[in-house]
C-alpha cells in the first residue's frame, strides 16, 4: 500500500492522493488494496467501476482501445 497512497487522481478536475480519493468516493477500506486501476507514473488513468481520470475518457474517434476484462475478481464487476 506505500505505493499506493502515493498516487494521486485527477477526478472531476480535482486533484487528490489516492486514499483521500477512495476515502471521498466511499470505496470501502476492506476493497481499496483489490480495486484494479491502471496508472502512469504516479498518475491514475483508470479505477475499475469508477471511470477514466479527467480528459482520458475515449472519444467517438479513438482509433485505439485496451480493453481489459476480470474474471470472478473478488466480486467487483468490471
Amino acid at each position: 500500500p506505500l505505493f499506493r497512497s502515493s498516487l494521486c487522481v485527477l477526478w472531476r478536475g480535482i486533484d487528490r492522493e489516492l486514499r483521500k480519493w477512495m476515502n471521498e468516493a466511499g470505496i470501502p477500506p476492506r476493497e481499496r488494496d483489490t480495486l484494479p486501476l491502471l496508472a502512469a507514473g504516479r498518475q491514475v488513468l483508470w479505477v475499475c467501476g469508477e471511470g477514466f481520470a479527467d480528459g482520458l475518457a475515449p472519444e467517438p474517434d479513438t482509433g485505439q482501445l485496451l480493453q481489459v476484462e476480470l474474471e470472478n475478481f473478488g466480486g467487483i464487476e468490471s
